[in-house]
């Protein structure tokens, strides 16, 4: 399970997604978690289970305090894609969304042996 710094709510925290996390993001969201991540974007509902979910670890907090802290940042001048983004990363590093994509976010884990079975997969 490979986690993602994430100190948008607090220093020193970290959010991850596992198999588990990721189908009560289902649950929560009532929403298959192939359309959240098909989407070129987090729409508002999606990011508040996501961070609910994802943080979970830390304090439990509902989707609505999640969404009432996004307006606070925003109002203070944070860009919505400096809250979003790491929950991105966090979901490709769960692995739900390939290898492919898994070494997009994280090129510096790469090998040149995973790097020739993937150029093979895409012939």
């Amino acid at each position: 399970m490979k986690t993602v710094n994430y100190e948008v709510f607090g220093d020193g925290q970290d959010i991850y997604f596992n198999i588990g996390r990721l189908a009560m993001v289902e649950n929560v969201g009532k929403c298959p978690i192939g359309e959240i991540i098909s989407q070129n974007y987090l729409n508002l509902n999606h990011l508040a289970v996501l961070l609910s979910v994802g943080l979970s670890h830390h304090q439990k907090r509902t989707p609505a305090w999640y969404l009432d802290k996004i307006q606070e940042l925003l109002d203070n001048g944070m860009q919505m894609e400096e809250i979003s983004e790491p929950v991105y990363k966090a979901l490709a590093a769960s692995g739900i969304m390939g290898k492919e994509i898994y070494y997009a976010f994280f090129p510096e884990e790469l090998t040149e042996e995973t790097n020739k079975k993937l150029a093979e997969t895409k012939k």
